[in-house]
């Protein structure tokens, strides 16, 4: 693995620990704040995109993973705000 690849999956790191915190705080019953994650994970992700092949193919899988957490997270958020919408029924 390149140096480069390595700082390309410490940062993917780093946002699966934030993600996994926001699915924390979810978990609480508590809303978390999206703007950061959704700033550095745009930036990671526009990064790793126009790197070189080499690059991407070292971060697929965990890039994947942080997706996946991601969609899991999209979805706890979406089915709180429909709770949300429901109480006033």
């Amino acid at each position: 693995m390149s140096d480069d690849a390595s700082l390309y999956l410490k940062e993917l790191q780093k946002q699966k620990d934030r993600i996994q915190e926001a699915l924390d705080q979810m978990s609480q019953g508590t809303l978390p704040d999206m703007t950061e994650i959704d700033r550095d994970v745009f930036a990671l992700c526009g990064a790793i995109e126009t790197a070189p092949p080499e690059i991407a193919k070292q971060t697929e899988q965990d890039l994947r993973s942080m997706i996946s957490m991601l969609e899991d997270l999209a979805g706890r958020i979406q089915e709180f705000k429909d709770g949300l919408s429901g109480e006033g029924v």
